[in-house]
């Protein structure tokens, strides 16, 4: 081999390694903002929260209404986590502050609304964006956009400074909207489910009744849990029944929880479905 064709053979392959680095950089920057994998992967509604107008929008599995909640972004809203009120609008300036991206407006959000929202505009899947595609080009779905600027949901309140701020009411938003998000799947198989707190964190089982109701599930007891030490974070405890095995409503508070669920000759006689609760979900 001639030094010319050397050369050349060397510069070749340079070219070929740098133009499969960028293409490994490329496609890995492609997978980060577009990720792949599917968020929507039960049969229940898929809510999207876009940080960018302040709106929510909830998208149904069946032949329901698509659902769009508009947030005034100046009203302001409490943060979990011991984070206090903020102005929406600058909720996500204070996630990210803290590197917590879309959490912590998410995390309001849902807590407002008492609703478990999937993900942000920000990092949804093309797998999801495609399946929404076909939902809003769907001309036999019904629409319903509520503006919660229309509605008595807020409250005045005096801060230690003196100044007054205006926050949105999570007893007035379940007072008007309780029902709205009510997943019919749910309702129809209308199984009974008791809540347990079984941590030393107060209110646990409250917070996650409030999110069942609101999608529809029929709660008839919340309280501490007084029977055996649980192992895993949480548990939902089921009879030993295929149908409830199988049903909707366990398929949707596991997406919900991430609770291990277990199978149980007895749970007791007031409901089907027990969840019990050993720290925060």
């Amino acid at each position: 081999m001639t030094k010319h064709k050397r050369h050349l053979s060397i510069t070749g392959a340079f070219i070929i390694l740098i133009i499969l680095i960028t293409l490994v950089f490329a496609l890995v920057t492609f997978y980060q903002k577009n990720p792949l994998k599917k968020q929507w992967t039960y049969n229940g509604r898929f809510t999207v929260l876009d940080p960018y107008t302040y709106t929510l929008t909830s998208y149904p599995p069946d032949n329901s209404a698509v659902i769009t909640i508009i947030l005034p972004p100046e009203t302001f809203i409490l943060v979990p986590d011991g984070y206090g009120y903020y102005k929406l609008q600058d909720v996500y300036d204070l996630s990210k502050s803290v590197k917590k991206g879309d959490t912590l407006l998410l995390a309001s959000v849902s807590h407002l609304l008492g609703i478990p929202i999937e993900t942000s505009a920000r990092s949804i899947s093309y797998w999801e964006q495609y399946r929404i595609w076909q939902l809003e080009n769907d001309s036999h779905l019904l629409r319903e956009t509520i503006d919660l600027s229309d509605y008595p949901v807020t409250v005045m309140e005096k801060r230690s400074n003196g100044s007054d701020i205006e926050r949105f009411d999570e007893l007035k938003i379940q007072l008007y909207f309780g029902e709205t998000f009510w997943e019919h799947s749910i309702r129809e198989e209308n199984y009974t489910v008791g809540i347990f707190n079984a941590s030393d964190t107060p209110g646990l089982a409250s917070t996650i009744s409030r999110t069942l109701e609101t999608i529809g599930y029929r709660v008839v007891d919340v309280g501490n849990w007084q029977g055996e030490d649980i192992k895993d974070n949480c548990q939902i405890q089921i009879r030993p029944d295929e149908a409830l095995v199988n049903s909707s409503s366990i398929e949707r508070m596991h997406q919900i929880t991430n609770c291990a669920i277990v199978t149980k000759d007895s749970i007791g006689e007031r409901f089907d479905i027990q969840l019990v609760i050993t720290r925060a979900i």
